[in-house]
């Protein structure tokens, strides 16, 4: 029983190179770019509706994290 566990964690754990092999690209918007994307979005208003309150909300969340991490100056 101990192989057969050995051989499925092996067969479901990746090689140590594919995890060190990982790359990420980071884009950044200058403030030009970040303040052209928040006009295009709709501009919040009273939501009529449980549904209209979350996508608002979630706007917004996404608004902040974009300000935090992703604009450059």
């Amino acid at each position: 029983m101990p192989r057969l566990w050995s051989k499925i964690k092996k067969w479901f754990s990746p090689e140590p190179s594919q995890r060190e092999a990982e790359l990420y690209q980071v884009h950044r918007l200058s403030a030009e770019a970040y303040a052209q994307l928040e006009s295009r979005l709709p501009h919040i208003g009273l939501p009529r509706t449980p549904e209209e309150a979350a996508y608002q909300v979630g706007m917004q969340h996404v608004l902040a994290e974009l300000r935090k991490g992703f604009v450059i100056g």
